[in-house]
């Protein structure tokens, strides 16, 4: 049925089909759009606006010289369906003369005891991976896979676990996180 209005029309439907590869859509979150940090002070986290080496234009966060060993930025991300993901990031080493490592930790929530956040519920961690010179492509981190639909209140960017400065820094432009379409075949 089509109903005319004065700003626009409505159509009402019995039924709307939507094939699965529309609703299970890859979620992206930006690096720059961090919930919290810890292990070193503000003043070593730097939101950049930067070029890749096609000319386009991005955000992104960097820690560098935190000061201390496993520096923490956290994100959370809502809405996550029940299905497998793979993990994706692009981690832009684009200011330092060496390469250094990072890591990527998934709960489902965090709580604070005596002032103290802790993860609570892991669903996924992947091994420090190097964040190499002027690489703008993304990286793959691994899968994991939800059983049921939910949020992911706690995910964990996590720096080297070196007091060394450059060796302990950290970036990101974004997580991506990827559905795998589960077809049955009959």
């Amino acid at each position: 049925e089509e109903i005319n209005l004065s700003n626009g029309v409505i159509y009402v439907m019995k039924k709307v089909d939507v094939p699965l590869d529309k609703r299970l859509l890859t979620k992206q979150i930006e690096g720059e759009k961090n919930d919290r940090y810890f292990n070193f002070p503000r003043a070593r986290m730097f939101y950049r606006d930067r070029k890749d080496l096609s000319g386009l234009f991005f955000q992104d966060v960097m820690v560098q010289n935190p000061g201390a060993a496993k520096p923490i930025i956290t994100y959370s991300a809502k809405d996550f369906l029940s299905t497998t993901y793979k993990v994706y990031w692009r981690a832009v080493n684009d200011i330092q003369a060496n390469v250094f490592k990072q890591n990527l930790f998934i709960y489902g929530s965090s709580e604070v005891i005596d002032d103290i956040t802790t993860p609570v519920e892991k669903i996924a961690s992947f091994e420090n991976i190097n964040v190499e010179l002027n690489y703008y492509e993304d990286v793959y981190l691994g899968e994991f896979t939800l059983d049921k639909a939910r949020d992911i209140g706690y995910i964990m960017l996590q720096g080297d676990n070196t007091t060394t400065n450059n060796n302990n820094s950290l970036t990101l432009d974004y997580l991506k996180f990827v559905p795998v379409l589960k077809l049955n075949i009959p």
